[in-house]
């Protein structure tokens, strides 16, 4: 907590921090997990979305996951 209150103080670090982070997870949650920490908005805004543009594998795991759920909604019946 202590760390992402310190990065929540430089518009810098909360635009590299969430690029960093958004490599490995899609651009929502680190967008969820910085935003309370900081009042650099625009800075995680632009991080997180230029963060996603530059990996594979939040779009991968979004499709894998669409078709873990679109097997499950066929194996319940819903579809």
């Amino acid at each position: 907590m202590r760390l992402l209150k310190q990065t929540g103080n430089n518009t810098y670090h909360v635009y590299f921090i969430s690029i960093f982070l958004s490599q490995f997870l899609s651009n929502v949650p680190p967008t969820f997990l910085l935003a309370p920490f900081t009042n650099h908005y625009y800075a995680l805004f632009l991080g997180s979305n230029i963060g996603d543009l530059g990996t594979m594998l939040p779009w991968l795991m979004f499709w894998l996951l669409s078709n873990i759920y679109y097997i499950f909604l066929k194996k319940v019946g819903a579809i």
